[in-house]
């Protein structure tokens, strides 16, 4: 090679790297062309993981090679649809925006197993019942001449919680009124009569006429699994003799609050009685005592008529009325009204204190904190049912297609899968780390009972 083709190959060497040094640090630096103009453009990254791990993403319907956790760097500001695959689970998508210089985070995204339910008990009348966010679910199987009660756990267990058998009821309807703080005992109402389920030694027994005063209209528990009751008049404790129960007035008579006067409902919160009373045919008022102490304070409700207790926390307390919800702060002595809620046919409460409700089409959010609400969906089918899930993030929904989630997590909108395709659905509850779900229902083809599904 002589000296006029090595000072070429020096001269285009050192042309090259000043005409691309600019577009290679350009690059590093995370521009990219434009696509629809001319010029660069300062690129963001989305950060995405998964639980579990291993999904394939696709980017605008595009296979990525690519499975998270990973970051998709170089993608220009825009609007991309994310889609994640993966085989037994349901896939998932959501439209997320990437800003230039920025990271776009999709962090610790749950995907939910693709699998059949798998049938505990076959039937087509039965119901089951669970606390909310509790540990345990009752299960009532009605359709031979006497009911039968079957117990079955919450926790996590593998293999799956046995479905134990605990008593045959002489009776044609069973409903239940309370659990125990503690979750070892249940109220039930069997025809006219009272029946209290021991879960910890799987035995019940039938409450006695004198063991409950006459017109009672409901029983519930204290949290230091006293026992309760109520008639239309007064409260009574039922205190636990050898053999029976003794009720005691526990509150004074509301007659002198008039004449047409008459308790709707209790309940016991910590160490408050909350009573919701209707005094005539223009006010209702709440009722609270302190269990210690006959001093009571009272509020006045939004309207007259019949008020019921559907939901508390330590901060928050839920009253249903003629179809409409009031909700209070009772952290202080005296509830205040945070918010009314028009034709709401369901709500409850999450370990976060946040409030799921639905008004039939709309789930929403609410926050006592903040005093704000969030559309989370729409839905073509009314919304029969509400569930947090354990995480706070994902929300279990009802309605007459089947048993829907919602991931809450922003931006919006929302990703929503179908978990299970019903006919009819009576009840449902998750295990307390949301891996399964059992629900008293009946399938597409027609198979109706109570179903075990993973999550």
């Amino acid at each position: 090679m002589n000296f006029t083709v090595r000072r070429r190959i020096f001269w285009s060497f050192i042309i090259s790297f000043f005409v691309l040094s600019p577009f290679i640090i350009l690059y590093t630096a995370g521009y990219r062309l434009a696509k629809n103009e001319f010029g660069v453009v300062k690129t963001g990254t989305i950060i995405i993981s998964t639980d579990p791990r291993q999904a394939s993403i696709s980017i605008n319907g595009k296979d990525t090679s690519k499975t998270t956790p990973t970051l998709l760097r170089g993608l220009q500001p825009g609007r991309y649809d994310i889609g994640l695959t993966k085989v037994g689970y349901l896939p998932w998508s959501k439209r997320l925006d990437v800003t230039a210089d920025q990271a776009t985070f999709a962090s610790n995204i749950r995907l939910f197993k693709s699998a059949a339910p798998l049938l505990r008990l076959k039937g087509n009348s039965i119901a089951m019942w669970s606390k909310a966010n509790g540990t345990q679910t009752l299960i009532i199987e009605n359709d031979n001449s006497d009911p039968h009660i079957y117990h079955l756990s919450l926790l996590p267990r593998i293999p799956s919680s046995p479905l134990v058998p605990i008593a045959t009821v002489n009776g044609s309807s069973v409903t239940p009124i309370d659990w125990s703080p503690d979750e070892t005992k249940i109220i039930l109402q069997v025809d006219q009569s009272w029946m209290i389920v021991n879960l910890a030694t799987l035995q019940s027994s039938s409450l006695k006429t004198t063991d409950v005063p006459e017109g009672t209209f409901t029983l519930r528990f204290s949290q230091n699994n006293s026992l309760y009751a109520a008639t239309h008049k007064q409260l009574f404790l039922l205190e636990k003799g050898t053999n029976s129960y003794d009720p005691k007035p526990e509150r004074n008579p509301i007659s002198a609050l008039g004449k047409n006067a008459h308790i709707t409902d209790f309940w016991i919160d910590a160490d408050r009685i909350y009573e919701a009373i209707s005094l005539d045919a223009s006010k209702s008022v709440l009722r609270i005592s302190k269990n210690s102490s006959l001093n009571t304070e009272m509020t006045t409700l939004p309207d007259s008529g019949d008020y019921h207790y559907l939901a508390s926390d330590s901060n928050t307390l839920i009253l249903e009325h003629q179809g409409d919800l009031s909700l209070y702060n009772i952290t202080s002595e005296t509830p205040s009204l945070l918010k009314t809620i028009s034709s709401a046919n369901t709500a409850v409460i999450g370990d976060n204190g946040e409030i799921l409700y639905s008004n039939g089409f709309e789930l929403q959010r609410y926050a006592p904190l903040t005093n704000t609400s969030t559309l989370l969906l729409r839905s073509a089918q009314s919304i029969k049912k509400l569930a947090w899930l354990a995480d706070s993030r994902h929300v279990l929904f009802a309605s007459d297609q089947g048993i829907s989630v919602v991931d809450t997590q922003r931006p919006e909108p929302y990703t929503t899968w179908m978990i299970s395709p019903l006919l009819s659905l009576q009840n449902y509850a998750t295990t307390t780390d949301a891996t399964a779900l059992y629900f008293a229902g009946t399938l597409p083809d027609g198979t109706a009972g109570l179903f075990e599904q993973p999550l």
